[in-house]
């Protein structure tokens, strides 16, 4: 994967194509392989109605590998409200309620900290999906990293990207600071 080519602008690519004349696409339009360049970088949340008024529970049904290993952690099957990630999750919780009210793509970066000492940053593009009855009933979420490091190490002073990075594996795999 490519920075001239990011995960996002796929996705919203292939949102604008499917969506037609419609408010958004259907999750049924929703094809995989239409989707393969992308997959270990895409979510595919389900959306529910919550008990409270205007809010929703967001389950992951879906994590790409590329997801679960840049967070160290099996993301499938989990509520957002389970997830570890910390103090971003109000603001993980706003876009996604945005994407769902407003029906429309949301595009946001986090820096977040996952098991108490993993850096993730990261762009995001959350894109509405509906069910049958035209209301959001998923999202399709793609994720480009920019750097994930551990919080002992700090990001390499090395690094000069800024945009996507696909070099995990420099950056965690390095060991810890002397301190």
């Amino acid at each position: 994967m490519t920075a001239a080519n990011p995960a996002t602008r796929i996705l919203l690519d292939w949102w604008h194509a499917k969506r037609g004349p419609r408010a958004m696409p259907a999750r049924a339009d929703l094809d995989p392989l239409e989707l393969k360049a992308i997959l270990p970088q895409l979510l595919l949340i389900d959306v529910a109605v919550a008990a409270e008024p205007r809010r929703f529970v967001f389950t992951c049904r879906l994590a790409g590998t590329e997801i679960d290993s840049r967070f160290g952690v099996n993301l499938t099957g989990v509520t957002l409200d389970q997830a570890p990630f910390g103090e971003a999750r109000a603001a993980i919780r706003q876009e996604y309620e945005a994407a769902v009210n407003e029906q429309l793509p949301v595009l946001c970066s986090h820096s977040v900290v996952v098991d108490g000492g993993r850096s993730v940053e990261y762009e995001r593009l959350v894109a509405p999906l509906s069910g049958k009855d035209n209301a959001v009933t998923a999202l399709a979420v793609a994720i480009d990293f920019n750097c994930v490091h551990r919080l002992e190490s700090g990001r390499p002073s090395a690094c000069s990207n800024l945009g996507p990075c696909d070099r995990i594996d420099l950056c965690l795999m390095r060991p810890a600071a002397p301190g």
